[in-house]
This record gives structure tokens, sequence and C-alpha cells, in this order.
């Protein structure tokens, strides 16, 4: 499945400090034409202990059964991977058809430490190197800054550019 829109709502404006709000994220997707290898970039830092990082497990988990049929495999001949992040990265399910690695590997996490966005990129960016996708995506679930590590714009920007 390719995805066709995406949409991010929230239901306040602002929020005070340490304050809460809601995200409400919707997809639409529609059947793939070009192999696409998607990565998904999970924050597991110290600040999403608790009820964030339950709602990160519960919305990755959600994207990828959007992604992928009822028998766990992602569609056509994509693929998925988890990296996950907090003050170092790591390559937690590498890119497969198969989602059953990556669903256990978002249940697996847990919240500790600062946080290293560009970490995260450079850990995608290493498992998307070796593909032969002619689409690759980097999602980043997070719940702010960078506190730690190289500053992830610019290599955001060299991922676009690849």
């Amino acid at each position: 499945m390719s995805i066709t829109a995406v949409n991010k709502t929230a239901d306040k404006t602002t929020i005070p400090r340490g304050g809460q709000f809601r995200v409400t994220l919707s997809v639409s997707a529609a059947p793939e034409t070009e192999k696409t290898d998607l990565v998904l970039a999970l924050d597991r830092s110290g600040s999403m202990r608790g009820s964030p990082l339950e709602h990160l497990k519960e919305a990755a988990d959600s994207f990828i059964a959007l992604l992928s049929g009822p028998e766990g495999i992602m569609a056509g001949e994509n693929q998925i991977g988890v990296v996950s992040f907090a003050e170092q990265a790591s390559d937690d399910a590498p890119l497969s058809r198969e989602t059953k690695a990556a669903r256990q590997a978002i249940q697996d996490l847990y919240a500790e430490g600062n946080t290293n966005i560009g970490a995260a990129f450079e850990y995608a960016q290493k498992m998307l190197e070796s593909s032969t996708a002619q689409r690759k995506i980097t999602v980043l679930f997070t719940d702010g800054e960078p506190t730690v590590g190289l500053p992830p714009t610019p290599i955001a920007q060299a991922m676009q550019q690849d």
C-alpha cells in the first residue's frame, strides 16, 4: 500500500509545560506500484515514560497494521524495519516483508535517557542504504526536540536527497 494522504490534528493549539494533548493521525493508502521500504524511527527517551510510550506503541502498531495484510505480510514487495532511539539509537527490526519482528520490537520498547534524533536518522539511513526499493521512507515518532547528539536537520536533508 502506498500512502496517498496524511493528516494530523491536535485537540489544543497551546499547552502548558508538562501538559497533555491528543494528536489524531489519519493515513490514506492505495495499492503500491513501486517497491517501498519504510523505517519507523521511534522515540524511547525518558520523556516517553508511561502513557506517551504506550500511545506510541499503539500508534506504531496500528500504522503497521494499515500497511500489511491480516497475515502480517507487507503488500507487494514492500518492507518495514524499526529503529528506536534515546541517547543512542538501535536497529531493532531489520527490513522485512514480515511484520512480526517489527511489531515485537515496538512492544519491547522501554523509556530512558535523552533524545538523540540525529542518531535515529543515521540508523534509519544505514538500514535503507542496502535497500533496492524505488522509494525509501523514514517515519519519525517523537514527543520533542533533540537534547543530545548531532543536529538532525542536516541528516534528514541528506536522506531526502538520497
